[in-house]
């Protein structure tokens, strides 16, 4: 992660955090460096991301992308009401549907 000089841990520490929750990580550096003239941080980010969802979540992915299909191709009609019940919360969840999550407890 490049940040400029000026910028504090409690600000690095904030994006590793809202970006993966629920993980360990750990910061080396900072080492200095100068990026189009100005002097920046170079830190290294080592982040503990528990891959055992990242099958399930993959699964979850795929299937909200047959769904978009089948109701794109005018079959909502074909799809379960459960899992029409899961493709409209994961759409509710975010803008732009589901996205494989970093990390989860």
């Amino acid at each position: 992660m490049l940040l400029p000089e000026d910028v504090g841990h409690k600000h690095m520490k904030k994006v590793i955090e809202d970006t993966y929750p629920n993980c360990a990580y750990e910061i080396r550096g900072p080492e200095e460096l100068e990026v189009e003239g100005k002097f920046m941080y170079k830190f290294y980010i080592f982040i503990q991301v528990n891959i055992s969802n990242i099958g399930r979540q993959a699964e979850d992915k795929l299937q909200y992308a047959a769904n978009v299909l089948m109701i794109a191709q005018g079959r909502e009609g074909d799809i379960p009401t459960r899992m029409m019940e899961t493709y409209h919360a994961q759409l509710n969840a975010s803008p732009e549907g589901l996205h494989i999550r970093k990390c989860q407890t």
